[in-house]
């Protein structure tokens, strides 16, 4: 009786090549090289695509009870408005003719205390920094007052990376000389599923351009003035001291735009 040959040890998934999808005849395999593994970016991406998988940002400690100098500026109304929703105890300043406006109505709504005027006593010794637009021109009643009682003083732009430092890889960032108020609201209202937060220029989906959520953040990371040019020279003269935060946003997307007469430059900082 003839003993049938023996059936050959099958070799393990591990280690059979991986055969040509083509087929160049039988018996014949090509080794093709492992799946490449998941980009830097993919991986960053998680967290900011995937908002239930991320835990609530939670508000800087420097940003826990602050005051905004002309709180209903563009810019500065979202500010204050997410920190107020995201539990901050937020006071600002308005201007007399600012008071009456939709936008102070929000502010009061999300729990803001608005005070109207500038002057030296809305500033009080209990709040953890003061933040003011970075349009000033000659002396200030409230940055005054800060420096006098040793508050921190930060321009909204200091602000914004102390949020973005703290939200970490749930940070959506939008940058660049042009256009990124219309960007950054329209990105906001394209990723909104009711766990996504904002502080914006322009209001998104016709709501507020502050908006608390627990999920990713979009910001407007516009230049740190209220009309995107800069600011008048006077404004320089005297812009108070601001505090060095040490600390370096890093989003999970950077979305930068500018005008042509930028692109060299934007496409140096982006491969940085």
């Amino acid at each position: 009786m003839t003993t049938p040959p023996a059936s050959p040890t099958p070799r393990s998934s591990a280690a059979s090549p991986r055969r040509n999808p083509h087929g160049a005849g039988p018996g014949t395999h090509l080794d093709l090289p492992s799946p490449l593994p998941r980009s830097r970016l993919e991986t960053r991406m998680d967290t900011a695509t995937q908002p239930e998988a991320a835990p609530a940002i939670a508000v800087p400690d420097l940003l826990s009870a602050p005051h905004l100098v002309d709180v209903a500026k563009p810019g500065m109304a979202g500010l204050a408005q997410w920190l107020a929703e995201q539990g901050a105890d937020v006071t600002g300043s308005v201007t007399p003719e600012e008071q009456h406006d939709a936008i102070v109505g929000q502010l009061k709504q999300a729990g803001v205390r608005v005070a109207v005027g500038f002057e030296a006593g809305h500033v009080a010794e209990d709040r953890t920094a003061v933040v003011w637009s970075g349009i000033v021109i000659g002396p200030h009643a409230e940055l005054d007052q800060a420096q006098q009682l040793r508050l921190p003083v930060l321009a909204r732009a200091y602000a914004l990376s102390a949020v973005c430092a703290k939200a970490g890889r749930e940070a959506v960032a939008v940058g660049g000389s042009h256009s990124t108020a219309t960007a950054a609201a329209v990105l906001a209202a394209a990723l909104d599923d009711g766990r996504t937060a904002w502080i914006l220029n322009a209001p998104a989906r016709g709501l507020s351009a502050g908006h608390g959520a627990p999920g990713r953040l979009v910001v407007d990371f516009c230049p740190d003035t209220a009309t995107h040019e800069a600011a008048p020279p006077g404004a320089w003269q005297h812009r108070p001291a601001t505090r060095y935060l040490g600390s370096i946003p890093k989003p999970a997307v950077a979305l930068i735009t500018a005008t042509s007469a930028n692109a060299r430059t934007t496409r140096t900082t982006s491969r940085a």
